[in-house]
């Protein structure tokens, strides 16, 4: 398991170091990479708000609970974003987001109003996913101006 201190021939001792170094260095990114990850989940996953982040081909890299619950998904999570059914303006607003520019939509689930965000994600001069939040906003309305590309958030008047 320890190959650094194994009987070598002379020459092969610098390989096994500078191998053995290596080693050591991957297993500490690895141990990096997982805590990152523990702690993404952890956060993601205790998010009233739905988050789903997709790749560039609009297939489900991750989605926490609330988004599984608000687009009736399981465990089983669909392949692509796109095979999700019944959800109005979701298509659009993932190919709007996978073109470059912010996709938006509205979904009404019985007494409930969300709003679908999809926000392009860029690296490299491309597009390589996006970011799809969903947040209920049944006590406001959220509206988009194209014209000032700003999102409005006005809060309805009780009658």
């Amino acid at each position: 398991n320890k190959p650094e201190s194994a009987e070598v021939y002379d020459e092969l001792k610098p390989i096994i170091l500078k191998l053995s170094s290596q080693n050591y260095r991957v297993s500490r990114q690895l141990d990096e990479l997982k805590m990152r990850e523990s702690e993404f989940v952890s956060i993601t996953s205790n998010m009233s708000e739905g988050m789903m982040v997709i790749n560039s081909r609009a297939e489900i890299l991750t989605a926490n609970g609330s988004a599984r619950g608000l687009l009736h998904f399981s465990e089983e999570m669909p392949h692509s974003v796109l095979s999700i059914e019944g959800v109005v303006g979701l298509r659009d607003a993932v190919s709007s987001a996978l073109g470059g520019k912010n996709g938006y939509a509205e979904i009404d689930r019985g007494e409930k109003h969300y709003s679908l965000i999809a926000t392009p994600v860029i690296g490299d001069d491309s597009v390589e996913g996006a970011v799809i939040v969903i947040i209920d906003d049944t006590e406001r309305q959220i509206y988009y101006e194209p014209e000032s590309n700003m999102w409005f958030s006005v809060k309805e008047v009780e009658r």
